[in-house]
C-alpha cells in the first residue's frame, strides 16, 4: 500500500504552549486511518495544518511523494487535500450544485452560468458516491447527511486525493451514519486515502483500518483496528488504566424541578415526562421525531399549542428565548454554530444575555466589567 500522506516530526506551538510535538502520520491509498485524542490532544491543530489554516513550526509532509508547504487553504486544495470540518462549510443562499462546484471554474455560456451544465456536473459527482439528490435546490433545505454528501462531493469536484472527515457522525442519526459509511467504503475503493477523526470508538472499529492516538500534542499509539480494541485505544488517550468508561449514576433527590403534561406542539403530541434535581433525562428518537423542538419549547423559541409545564413547582410557559432564561432556562442548540453564536469575540457571546447589567439608559458602560463578568462565568 503505497502513502498517500506521508507526515514527519510535525510540531506546532502557540503561546509557549507546544500542541503539536514531533508527530509521524501516514495514509495510503485506500485507507481509512482514524486519528484519536482526548480534547486538547492535538487532533484539530493536525488537520488544520493540512487543511492550510495553521502553519507547522517544523517538521515535513508529503502528498505522493511531493514535499508540501501550505500558505493558505487554496493551496491544501490545490494539493488534493478536502477536508469535512463539523461546522459543514456550506454556502446559505446558493443552491447545492453551486455549492459541490465552490472553489472550481464555473461552466458558462457567453459569458453566463451554463445551470443545465452546473447541475448535470453536480450530479454526476453524487452518483460517484451512490446518491440522489435534486441539485437545484436551496442547500438550506438539505438534511445534516445530504450536507455533508455535498461537503464530499466538493472534494471529489476538487480531484481530492486525502479526505479528512472531522466528527463527520456528530449530528447524525443511526440510519444517516449506516448511509455516509456506505459512502466512506466507496471512495476507499476508489484509492482515496481517509483521515476520520471521532469519538466514538464504536464507529472506528466499524469503518477504519488504521488508528493513530496523540495525547498531550504526541503521538502515542498507532496500528491496525483489528490488532487493539475499544479499552486499549481509551488507556491509550488517557494515559492510564480507566476501569470505567462512564461515571457511576448518582440517585436523583425526591425534589421535582421539572414537570411536562400533555404537551403538544408542531411535531409533539400528549408528551409527558418529569425530571428531578441531579437527574439526567435523555430525549431520543429519529430526525423529526420531535426530539428538537421539546427542547424549543421549554427554552421559549417555540410556542407550545397545549398541556402543562411546571417548573420548581409554579407554571411556567415562557414567551421568548430571554423570558425562559430569566428562568435559567438554557438550550445549546444543535446547530451551535448558527443558532447559538454571534459573529465576534469569545467574550461577547458569554456575556450576551447579560448586556442589560452592562449599560446605562441604552449605552455600553463598561468594557472592564464586562470582563469581569466573563472570566467569571468562564471559571464556572
Amino acid at each position: 500500500m503505497s502513502n498517500l500522506l506521508e507526515i514527519t516530526g510535525l510540531t506546532k506551538s502557540f503561546g509557549g504552549t507546544v500542541v503539536l510535538n514531533n508527530v509521524d502520520l501516514s495514509v495510503g491509498a485506500g485507507e481509512v486511518r482514524a486519528l484519536l485524542g482526548e480534547n486538547g490532544a492535538g487532533k484539530s491543530t493536525l488537520i488544520k495544518i493540512l487543511a492550510g489554516i495553521h502553519h507547522e513550526e517544523s517538521g515535513t509532509f508529503a502528498i505522493d511523494g511531493v514535499k508540501q508547504t501550505f500558505r493558505n487553504p487554496h493551496d491544501s486544495a490545490l494539493a488534493g487535500v478536502a477536508t469535512v470540518h463539523q461546522e459543514l462549510m456550506i454556502s446559505p443562499g446558493l443552491s447545492v450544485a453551486e455549492n459541490v462546484l465552490l472553489g472550481t471554474k464555473m461552466p458558462t455560456r457567453l459569458g453566463k452560468i451554463a445551470w443545465g451544465e452546473l447541475n448535470r456536473t453536480a450530479e454526476k459527482w453524487f452518483a460517484e458516491l451512490g446518491q440522489k439528490i435534486d441539485v437545484s435546490r436551496p442547500v438550506d433545505e438539505l438534511s445534516a447527511v445530504q450536507m455533508t454528501m455535498t461537503a464530499i462531493a466538493r472534494a471529489l469536484c476538487l480531484d481530492a486525493k486525502i479526505l479528512i472527515l472531522d466528527e463527520p457522525t456528530a449530528a447524525l442519526t443511526d440510519s444517516e451514519v449506516h448511509l455516509l459509511f456506505a459512502t466512506v467504503k466507496r471512495l476507499r475503493e476508489r484509492g482515496m486515502g481517509i483521515i476520520y477523526v471521532s469519538h466514538r470508538l464504536e464507529e472506528v472499529f466499524t469503518i477504519a483500518d488504521t488508528y493513530t492516538v496523540l495525547r498531550n500534542g504526541s503521538k502515542v499509539s498507532e496500528g491496525k483496528v483489528v490488532d487493539t480494541s475499544i479499552p486499549e485505544i481509551i488507556n491509550s488517550m488517557a494515559g492510564r488504566e480507566v476501569s470505567s468508561i462512564f461515571p457511576d449514576r448518582s440517585i436523583p433527590g425526591s425534589n421535582e424541578i421539572l414537570s411536562v403534561r400533555d404537551l403538544s406542539a408542531k411535531k409533539i403530541r400528549g408528551v409527558n415526562f418529569t425530571v428531578k434535581a441531579g437527574e439526567t433525562l435523555g430525549i431520543g428518537g429519529l430526525a423529526g421525531s420531535g426530539r428538537s423542538e421539546i427542547l424549543r419549547v421549554l427554552a421559549g423559541a417555540q410556542r407550545r399549542a397545549s398541556g402543562t409545564i411546571e417548573l420548581h413547582g409554579n407554571v411556567y410557559l415562557p414567551k421568548s428565548v430571554g423570558s425562559a432564561q430569566s428562568d435559567r432556562v438554557v438550550l445549546v442548540p444543535q446547530e451551535r454554530r448558527r443558532d447559538g453564536l454571534i459573529p465576534g469575540s469569545i467574550l461577547s457571546n458569554i456575556v450576551i444575555t447579560t448586556l442589560s447589567k452592562l449599560t446605562n439608559f441604552g449605552f455600553f458602560s463598561s468594557t472592564r466589567k464586562e470582563r469581569k463578568m466573563g472570566q467569571a462565568a468562564w471559571e464556572k
